[in-house]
């Protein structure tokens, strides 16, 4: 039995020739790949053994020498059963929406996954998409889950994606809201890029009308909001995963990866819990259970903040982020 999905997300910057690099389709770990900017048409040769993969390509310029562009979803041949791509949601090449089965994936609802990248504001293939975006959500929340992963071109700072203040709402407005109104849950996060841009006021204002959380800097694995390009003139977090409240309980980690010579971008991830019963899965692991309890006072919260604020307890955290979570999930 598998009881996790692991889910990938990377701008590869053009698939080019990597199909034939062995350190590229060692990073093809994950149950899901979706890999964004593929730079290629729809009649390229993409296949890879034991993976199956459904892709969307841009109309290549008359005048361009290449396509630009472009999504690949890579996913394990053993899932395809539980795996279809959602058609006639968007006309948007830049997204990909997927649903997974509740039935195959062991799941309370459908997830719908999309796939997206939202172009950079410069760009003459961005169109509104971030309305366009939220179009979608409203038209599947219904449905099911929602899990948005890929590269936004927006940089949200540590901004809000919540309403804070609901409590201080005038009893006036109060009675306005629905009955089946629920407020805002409030976990922060992190965030290593200290930049807002106008995408990213878009982003902000996406997750609260369409109640979606950002990941990135709220889960182990990235407790700290890491950046996920690395360019000439500087570093910033881009690339995200995005679910509504009800699908955070089942998220057990997200991660982001480390730099390498095939892309600008890092890979990001997201860990779910699931129950697949399709496929077999054998631990021969022994745990010591621990039978240490702390007793929580006053001052313990105060004097825990303390501490995670210390450097050498920054350091261990990372450490221990990346020596046991990304070893132990994408084990084959």
């Amino acid at each position: 039995m598998k009881t996790n999905l692991s889910i990938g997300s990377w701008n590869i910057q053009g698939l080019g020739g990597k199909l034939e690099d062995d350190y590229f389709l060692s990073s093809l770990k994950y149950d899901i790949n979706i890999l964004m900017e593929t730079w290629k048409g729809a009649d390229s040769s993409t296949n890879i053994v034991n993976f199956n993969y459904v892709q969307k390509s841009r109309k290549k310029k008359l005048r361009s020498k290449r396509y630009s562009g472009g999504i690949i979803v890579y996913y394990k041949s053993t899932l395809h059963k539980g795996i279809s791509e959602v058609l006639n949601v968007t006309k948007s090449d830049n997204r990909l929406w997927l649903k997974l089965d509740k039935f195959f994936f062991g799941l309370k609802k459908d997830i719908y996954v999309c796939a997206c990248y939202i172009p950079p504001l410069s760009s003459t293939y961005f169109n509104d998409d971030f309305i366009l975006l939220e179009n979608e959500i409203s038209k599947l929340s219904s449905k099911g889950n929602i899990l948005i992963i890929g590269d936004l071109n927006a940089r949200v700072s540590n901004h809000l994606d919540f309403i804070s203040d609901e409590n201080n709402i005038h009893d006036d407005l109060l009675n306005l809201l629905p009955d089946d109104y629920l407020g805002d849950s409030h976990i922060y996060r992190n965030s290593l890029d200290k930049v807002l841009n106008p995408h990213g006021k878009q982003l902000i204002d996406l997750c609260i009308a369409s109640r979606l959380r950002i990941l990135n800097g709220r889960f182990v694995g990235d407790l700290f909001g890491n950046v996920t390009c690395y360019k000439h003139n500087g570093s910033s977090t881009v690339d995200y995963a995005l679910s509504d409240m009800d699908l955070m309980s089942s998220i057990e980690y997200f991660y982001i990866g480390e730099p390498t010579y095939l892309s600008d971008h890092v890979p990001i991830s997201v860990i779910l819990k699931c129950n697949i019963c399709h496929t077999e899965h054998k631990s021969h692991k022994n745990f010591t259970q621990i039978g240490v309890k702390y007793r929580w006072e006053n001052t313990s919260r105060d004097k825990m903040i303390e501490v995670l604020g210390e450097n050498f307890i920054k350091q261990q955290i990372r450490d221990f982020e990346d020596s046991q979570f990304e070893q132990t999930f994408f084990r084959n």
